[in-house]
Parts: C-alpha cells; structure tokens; sequence
C-alpha cells in the first residue's frame, strides 16, 4: 500500500523553492531601488520648493519695503510742510491741500491722504467730499500716536474708511506743534487692492499664494483672492502649523500645511518684518511642483510593476515545469494517505484475508474489535487473528459458497473477543476480484451493540407508551393539525381503531379548538412557550365531551415542528375537587358557627356566671350574721363554682381562637420569647422561689410570636405549679438540632408524670391532680398542643414520677441561632 518517497520528492520541492526564492529576492531588490529613488528625488524636488519659497519670499520683502518707504516719504514731507508753515505763522490750508495732491500724485498706492488735528477730525485731505467732518480720534493708531511721541510710522490693522468705505490699511505719522505737543496726525490710506497689485507680482505659480499678516495673524491681504469670501480681510486666527512654526523660529522659517481657506496643500516660507510688525508669508502649492516628480514616479513604478510582472511569469512557468516533473509521485502519496486515512480511520473494521486464512491486511478497528486491548495502529500485512480466525471457522463454510460464488455474504451474531468480553456483530465478506480469487477476500465487520442496545430501549419506550394509562399524542401543525401518533389509550378513549384516529384533526375532536383563530393561537402559545398544561374538552366517538387536563410540547424533529404530550380525562377529579369545594363551604359554616358560639360563651353564657356571683356576695354580706356556718359553707362552693365556671370559659375561648387570628407568620426570635416569658412570670418565680434557666444558643423559627409566648409561658407555669413540695423549682430551657429540625426542651424538677399519660395530658379538660391540691381547667397543655400543630411542629413529654418532666417541641427548619446573654441567663 506504500510508495517509497524518493530523492525525486526532495529534488522537486528543493528545486522549485530555490527558484521561487531567487525571483522573490530579485523582485525585492528591484522595488527597493525604486523607493529609494523614488524618495530621493521627492526630497529634492521638495528642497527646491523650500528654496523657491525663500527667494520669492526676500523679492517680496524687498519690494513692500521700496512701497512702505516710498508712502513713509509722502508722510514725513507733509509733516514737515505743516510744521514749516506753523513754524511761519501758521497753517495755510490752500497750499497745504495743494501739497498733498502732489505728494499723493508721486505715490500713486496711496489712496487717501489726509491731516488731522489733535481733537481727531480730518482737517485737509485730497479725496474728501467739501464740507465733510469726520472723526477718527477712536481708531487705535491715532491713539498711538497720541500717546507715543517717538512711536514713528505706524501701520493700523485692516479697517474700512469712514469717508471712502474702502477696506485697506492706514499708514500714519504724528503732528507735533512747535513746544513738541502734539498738534494731530498725517495718515495715507492703501486700499487692499493696491495691496493685492503688489502681491501679485509674486509668480507663486497656479495653486500659490501670497499673504500679509499682522504682529496678531489677523489677515492683512491675500493673493489670490478666494471665491465667495468677500470679507477674509481682517479674519483673526491661522492655522496651527503656522502659529507653531512662529513660536519655534520668531524671525523666519518654513512649515507645510493644508490651507482651509481654498483647499490647497501647500509649503509656506514666511519672514517677521519687526519694523512694521508685520508677516510675509509666501506660499507654493504641493501639486505645482510635485506633478512632474509624481509623472516619473508613476513611471518608475508602472516599469518595475511590469518587471515584477514578467519575472513573476518567468518564474511560475518554470516552478511549474518542476511541478509537472513530480506530479504523478505526489498523487500517487496522496492516494495512498488518503486510502491508509481511510482505512485506519473507519468506524467499522475492514480486513482482507486470503484463501489460505492468512491476514493480509486488518485496519485499528477491526484489531481492537477481536482482540478488546485498544493497543494502536499495527502493520497491515501479515497479522493473525487469533481470534478472528477461531470464530470465523464456521462463517467460512457457511460463507463460502456465496463468495466464491462472487454474491455477497451478510450475517448478524454474537462473536467474542480475545480477552473473552462477546459483541453483536454484523459481517459482509466478498472477493476482491471475481476474477482473482487469490487477491483474497475483503471482510467488513462492524459492532451493532449500540444499535441492537438503541433498538431494545426503543422497544421498551414503545411498549411504554403504549401501555401506559395516559393517553399519548402526536400532532401536525404543518398538516392541518393532523394527529400523525396515538397510542392504545388515546384509541380507548375516543372509541375508534388507531386507522381511523390517525385521519382525525384537531379540531375535529376539541370542542375549544374548533375553529382556526383558536388554533393559530394555540399553536403560537406552544412554540412561545414550549411546555403548556390546559385544560379543555374532547369529543369522543359517541358524540359526548369530556373535560381532559393535556400537556402540549414544543417538538422539532427532522426539521418538521410537532406538537406532542400527553392527556387523560379528568370528569372524576373534577366531581371529587366539586365535592371538596362543598365540603370547605360547609367547614367554613361551621367555624362561622364556632365563632358565634365563642361570642355567645364569651358574653351570654358568663353574664350569668357573673350575676350568681354577684348576688351570692350580696347575700353574704347582708346575712352574714344569720347565716350559720354551714350555710356560709353552701355559699362558698356556690361562689367557687361559679368562678371555676368562667375560668373554664375564658380557657375554653383561648383554645377556640387559637390559628384564627390573621396574623402572618414572620421569623421570631426564641431569645426573646424567652426574655417575655421570664418577665411575664417573674413574680410567679419569685414567690415560689424558683429558678429559670436559659440557654445561650436559641433559634429563630416562623410563627406568631403572641402565640409562641403563649406556649413556652404555660409550660414554664405549669413547671412552677407542679413543682416539689420539698425542693425550689429550677427549670431549664435548651435547644438542639437534630437533621433539619431545631428541639427546644423545657425540663424541670417537679413532681413528674407517670408515663401513662403522656398522651393523655395534651387532652382537653384532662386533669391529673384534684382541684384541692392544684388549681387549673386542664386545658393549658392542650393550648400548647394546638399551636405547636398550627405551625406545623411536633410536642411529646419525658418524664418519671418524682424526678420531674422534659417537654419536647420541635420546629422545622431555621435560620441562624440567636444569643441570649449569659449574665441574664439565671434568674432565682
């Protein structure tokens, strides 16, 4: 089944990766030349940019400087006329004005050329309407000069003209009166278009730009101008590559940026003129000067894809020449991986034998399967079978006939393996080739234990639910709520054979789902839900409807939904929970007539007591001294009757009342019961001079905590009352728990109970001791029998007589232990 891998394996892959490698290496080196002249020649062509930024930059200071001069002239030649002719005498405004129309003729970027006395009014001007008064003395150069005198030229910030409504710059100079005071101003008016003629004659290219900018940024004038943005001039703020490249290199430098104001990418040289305070900034656009650079990249780099390209061909071609040398040994490994996957791999064992019995070939799961030791992968060839070949003795002469024959052998049987463990298994066993008989015979065995295990507990299920007592259903949504299973039950109950049934619909044979609307609902509620308990009523085959309680359950099976579950009639149960309903009413008349009877005993039935009383004290006081001692005696029995009588009906109505209070139960702890109790009888224990003994762990249980004082308070004084005549008192509370239950025990020192009537005692009106030597209704025990049942607990004495009794109570399960503090323990 192996192909030895030869030195022709290794020569191919060798051979075709060392290609593929010197091609790889070869393209690398060629796309590394490229990039490193490509970034070569971008540094360049930037450099040359930087340089060309910087020339235009110093042409453009040299010639705002020249203009700046030239209107700084203008202004200090009318200064010094206005200062010549105060200077004689004063002012002459004819020839003043006539002065200034030719210093501004000389200077033809000036637009405006005006004086203004100290108060700020323009006193003389070219352009100015006749008798127009216009002052200035708010704007901030005037001010400057005003208060500066060496401040010199000044330039102001961007501003619109008040008697032009022109927006430009105003350069000025200060007036001075003869004693140095000052006398006003000389300002010249530059409108923003002379500054844009003077910018523009920077060749910045198509996307450049030239820009004057104040000590603040503020926009002083640009060229070229921006479409749709009137009103740039004046704008405060740049861009923050600017402001940063200003506050690392104050005098001068360069930076790149993004202008927002018209989208252009651009390198900017700028230069600080202190004299004026002004910035000269020179911008050239990026694709200006990169577009031939980026023209011979895209060159360079289209040449060496092409040679990438080619290389890739030529290399493919001939690694694929290579390919085609060892393609026949490589399919030939691949399908001899794939046949030793396949077999080795199989879930059922695969052999092949010879005529001889002589195992040629036996896959892992055939070698586990007959020898059970799970020990690997075994060489193919010449294995034996120990057991296999025992067992398989027989099945030759039955199988045989039929291969040699060239048909197909099947069977199905107990085999046993080597370490003696028997399987199910099922055998197929055919020639190779019909032709060859001596290729031998492939045997094919496979372990069906899981599935005969899987078709016995199937058998099982089905036997269940066919014979279980619950009717058992399958339906169909998706075929009209079709009913596609039932069982022998379901049949009996509708009275029909299982053929017939199966043809039935859902509505057809329930009363509440007979129309679609309630069935669509149904259906939604299962699928949303997935498990529903319901009850409704089924028509059965004689017409009746029964009531039934049904379980319908979500079942997706095979990519179809279903519905299925159970359902059983429930006529019975409903007559017996009717009856049950009545008898709860009838209870429930019943206790209304115990409450009225506890009314009527605790006010009617004590008034009498009360007035026999009453009256016997009458008599005794009035007749006291008539009435003989025997007859006081009468008296005294009467009086004592009637009062044991209204104890007895006071008793008798605690009983009553007991688990008829609307109190919820809560958790209560037991520590402080127990500290009510003690307070409740402390002047019982005193008087008797007895001693209440409280453990330290009590627990919390669920109750009334009224009638739990009550309880644990009647078996403390019955305690003290049946205490020894020749010993105090002492009385002992404790708990324990044992499994889920908390014991609470109240033990004591007493005269004891014999053990006949233990059960006895917790009888109502059951009295163990006569009247004379204890007094009581022999009801207390009974009391505390019912509220311990009322909360679901259990009570029982220990005791012997004369070694005094142990009462048990036992609760349900518990929350942690309260404390109770041992200094309050002991009370004597």
């Amino acid at each position: 089944m192996t192909i030895r891998r030869g030195l022709a394996r290794a020569d191919d892959g060798m051979s075709g990766r060392w290609i593929l490698a010197i091609g790889v290496l070869i393209n690398l080196f060629v796309v590394a030349q490229v990039v490193m002249s490509l970034r070569i020649t971008y540094l360049q062509t930037r450099g040359r940019a930087e340089v060309v930024a910087g020339d235009l930059l110093k042409f453009l200071d040299q010639s705002l400087a020249g203009v700046i001069d030239k209107i700084d002239l203008s202004l200090l030649a009318v200064s010094q006329e206005v200062a010549w002719q105060r200077a004689a005498g004063g002012l002459n405004r004819e020839k003043l004005g006539t002065f200034i129309a030719r210093q501004k003729e000389r200077c033809p970027e000036i637009s405006s050329l005006r004086t203004v006395n100290a108060a700020g009014v323009v006193e003389q001007s070219v352009s100015s309407p006749a008798g127009l008064t216009v002052s200035i003395a708010d704007r901030d150069y005037f001010a400057h000069l005003r208060d500066d005198p060496n401040a010199g030229l000044v330039l102001s910030k961007p501003l619109r003209g008040r008697i032009s409504d022109d927006v430009g710059m105003t350069f000025a100079r200060r007036l001075d009166h003869p004693d140095g005071s000052f006398a006003g101003i000389v300002y010249a008016g530059v409108t923003a278009d002379h500054l844009l003629e003077l910018l523009a004659t920077i060749d910045v290219g198509a996307r450049g730009s030239v820009s004057l900018r104040d000590a603040d940024f503020s926009l002083v004038a640009r060229f070229p101008r921006v479409p749709g943005n009137a009103n740039v001039l004046g704008l405060v703020g740049s861009s923050r590559e600017f402001q940063k490249a200003v506050l690392d290199h104050p005098e001068g430098g360069l930076y790149r940026a993004h202008a927002s104001i018209d989208d252009v990418d651009r390198i900017f040289a700028y230069r600080f003129l202190p004299e004026y305070h002004l910035f000269l900034i020179v911008g050239l656009g990026v694709d200006d000067f990169f577009a031939e650079w980026r023209s011979g990249a895209a060159t360079m780099v289209g040449f060496a894809l092409l040679f990438v390209i080619i290389s890739l061909f030529v290399g493919y071609f001939i690694h694929r020449t290579w390919r085609i040398r060892g393609a026949a040994l490589q399919e030939a490994r691949i399908a001899n991986a794939r046949l030793q996957a396949i077999l080795q791999n199989s879930p059922v064992g695969l052999a092949i034998i010879g005529l001889d019995r002589t195992v040629q070939l036996a896959n892992k799961t055939m070698l586990d399967m007959f020898e059970g030791d799970g020990q690997g992968e075994r060489q193919p060839a010449a294995v034996a079978l120990p057991a296999l070949d025992k067992q398989l003795d027989t099945v030759r002469r039955r199988a045989y006939p039929t291969v040699l024959s060239g048909g197909t052998f099947e069977d199905e049987g107990i085999l046993h393996r080597q370490d003696g463990s028997v399987f199910w298994c099922k055998l197929k066993a055919r020639l190779l080739d019909i032709t060859q008989p001596a290729l031998g015979i492939a045997w094919v065995a496979e372990d069906i234990g899981n599935r005969r295990r899987n078709e016995q507990q199937l058998a099982l299920y089905r036997n269940l639910i066919e014979f279980t007592s619950d009717c058992v259903y399958v339906i169909s949504p998706r075929q009209g709520f079709r009913m596609i299973f039932a069982n022998d039950a379901t049949c009996s109950h509708y009275g029909v054979p299982r053929e017939e049934l199966l043809n039935w619909r859902m509505s057809e044979w329930d009363v509440d789902f007979a129309d679609e609307e309630a069935l669509d609902d149904f259906w939604h509620q299962v699928k949303q839900k997935k498990s529903l308990l319901i009850q409704t009523r089924h028509r059965v085959h004689s017409k009746a409807v029964v009531a039934v309680e049904m379980s319908a359950n979500y079942l997706l099976h095979e990519g179809e939904e279903f519905i299925g579950g159970y359902f059983h009639n429930i006529v019975g149960r409903m007559v017996a929970e009717r009856a049950l309903m009545e008898k709860s009413q009838e209870l429930a008349r019943s206790n209304t007539d115990l409450e009225q009877f506890a009314y009527v005993a605790s006010h009617d039935l004590r008034e009498p007591l009360r007035m026999v009383a009453s009256y016997l004290g009458l008599l005794e006081r009035r007749l006291g001294d008539q009435l003989t001692g025997e007859a006081r005696e009468f008296v005294a029995y009467a009086k004592d009757g009637a009062q044991r009588m209204d104890r007895l009906i006071l008793d008798l109505l605690d009983y009553s009342r007991i688990g008829r209070t609307a109190r919820p139960h809560e958790p209560v702890s037991l520590a402080d019961v127990m500290a009510e109790v003690r307070l409740n009888l402390t002047a019982r224990i005193e008087e008797v001079g007895g001693v209440l003994e409280i453990g330290e762990e009590l627990p919390t249980v669920t109750g009334d905590r009224i009638e739990l004082v009550r309880l644990f308070q009647n078996l403390v004084a019955n305690a003290l009352k049946y205490h020894a005549p020749d010993r105090p008192p002492v009385i002992r509370i404790s708990a324990r728990q044992e499994r889920k239950e908390w014991i609470v025990s109240v033990a004591d020192n007493g005269i004891g109970i014999p053990p006949q009537y233990f059960e006895r005692i917790f009888g109502i009106f059951q009295r163990l001791h006569g009247r004379d030597d204890y007094d009581g209704t022999g009801i207390g025990l009974a009391i505390c029998k019912r509220i311990v049942e009322r909360l679901g607990g259990r009570i029982w004495v220990q005791s012997e007589p004369g070694q005094g009794a142990e009462f048990f109570v036992a609760f349900g399960p518990v929350s942690v232990p309260s404390l109770v503090s041992p200094s309050a323990a002991i009370l004597s």
